[in-house]
């Protein structure tokens, strides 16, 4: 009974001589060179920047940093929603003008 369920088998699979079949080879795109950038220098940083900030002020910026408490933080931003501002500069300068006049 062994014998003819090895008959069987051997039947029922098929056996090709042949080498199995490879997946044929994926054809790559053409080499395609990279732009090479050129560094740039302090100055020509310097003349981007104020040409992209000059137009917003006429006069020179000063930068400074401030510290508050999370709570007073928290009420300026709901303050600020309010009145439809995107950014604290707004409510500063706002705040600012208001103080001047």
């Amino acid at each position: 009974m062994a014998k003819q369920r090895k008959n069987l088998l051997a039947k029922s699979i098929k056996t090709d001589n042949t080498e199995p079949k490879l997946a044929p080879k994926p054809e790559l795109q053409q080499k395609v060179d990279i732009k090479k950038t050129r560094l740039i220098e302090d100055e020509q940083i310097e003349k981007a920047t104020k040409k992209i900030h000059s137009k917003k002020h006429e006069q020179k910026s000063v930068r400074f940093t401030m510290d508050i408490p999370e709570d007073i933080y928290f009420e300026i931003k709901m303050s600020m929603i309010k009145r439809k501002m995107k950014t604290m500069k707004e409510y500063f300068l706002m705040l600012a003008a208001q103080d001047r006049q």
